[in-house]
């Protein structure tokens, strides 16, 4: 009897000590992962971080990061993170169990990481990745901005400054408006009509995208832009660049990094306008007597107006639905069409 409880509690430690899998052995077929990718958030230089909210699995991934850490001694505390200050995570990967383990060839990938390192294996159920971050100072180097200059006879504030932006600028135009002078600001009601060949300035406001800013030079401007940041890198056509500086504004209303940029420009000659096209004529080809329909009658007034018994002047409705070969005179030619019209063996719409 002791001899058979033995046995029977060494066989419940065997059963109780293997995995959870290996008693459904056969039942379900293993789905090796073979493909891992992790994804670090985006890093905000001066903000704080803990370590186990950058590194992070897909949502519709099977395996999940267990653990994540900082190297060295902060460990699991949040720190601040410097612009481009390099730091190394510690993270575990997880397999959901031992149906699904990492393939021992396993592609890793990690998005947003400076780089990253396996400890040198992967396991079934988990592996370690070392993760270099680091919190990446978005700026904005360089600008390119289009500018449309002013016909002469326009009138402002009627006709506003027109401003595009090169493509994946990262800013955006805030505001545009004239200026009375390259050193002074208006509102938009500065009351002038566009003269040729007269220099002009358009003040342009440009606004960074959330996270980014403007490169800074540590050179300042004084006078009415005082306080404003010198910016080298913007490129203006259709006019003149007279001055480009950014400045950082913290308050709620306004909040951001903005470029000021003041452009010369030059009004052009004023716009000619095209040609208005000639009235359509209401007057219906072969329809001589205006009753709205071609018919005999219509074919004998033209005949006489061939042969000189009717006077229809050249120009006139008359003379034009009589000429329905519009060669400028009317001839037997032209009433023999409209008969035909009359008949049906002619087409009017082919006049």
């Amino acid at each position: 009897m002791k001899k058979t409880c033995f046995f029977v509690l060494v066989l419940a430690l065997l059963i109780a000590a293997l995995p959870p899998f290996a008693l459904r052995a056969g039942a379900e077929t293993e789905e090796p992962i073979t493909s891992v990718t992790l994804d670090v958030a985006s890093l905000t230089p001066g903000e704080t971080y803990a370590p186990g909210n950058i590194v992070s699995a897909p949502a519709d991934a099977v395996y999940s990061v267990y653990s994540s850490m900082w190297e060295g001694a902060d460990g699991m505390n949040a720190i601040p993170l410097e612009a481009n200050e390099p730091h190394v995570l510690r993270v575990i990967v997880k397999s959901p169990d031992a149906l699904h383990p990492f393939a021992s060839d396993a592609e890793i990938a990690v998005n947003g990481a400076d780089s990253f390192q396996t400890d040198g294996k992967i396991r079934a159920s988990s592996f370690m990745l070392l993760i270099t971050v680091s919190a990446k100072e978005n700026v904005i180097t360089s600008v390119t901005l289009d500018v449309t200059p002013p016909a002469a006879g326009q009138t402002c504030p009627e006709t506003r400054p027109t401003v595009t932006l090169a493509d994946g600028q990262r800013c955006t135009v805030y505001s545009t408006s004239w200026l009375t002078a390259l050193n002074m600001y208006t509102s938009e009601e500065l009351p002038c009509t566009f003269e040729e060949g007269q220099t002009y300035y358009i003040y342009i406001l440009l606004k960074a995208e959330d996270g980014v800013r403007f490169q800074k030079s540590g050179t300042y401007a004084t006078g009415i832009d005082e306080g404003a940041d010198f910016f080298s890198g913007c490129t203006v056509t259709g006019g003149t660049l007279a001055f480009a500086a950014s400045r950082t504004i913290s308050s709620e209303a306004f909040k951001g990094d903005y470029l000021y940029v003041k452009v010369a420009v030059t009004a052009t000659a004023a716009q000619e306008e095209p040609p208005a096209d000639p009235p359509a004529s209401a007057v219906k080809p072969g329809d001589v007597d205006f009753d709205g329909e071609i018919t005999a009658a219509d074919a004998r007034l033209a005949l006489r107006r061939a042969v000189e018994l009717e006077t229809y002047a050249p120009g006139s409705d008359e003379f034009i639905a009589c000429n329905v070969d519009k060669d400028a005179e009317v001839t037997a030619a032209d009433a023999r069409l409209i008969l035909r019209a009359a008949v049906e063996l002619e087409d009017p719409a082919t006049w």
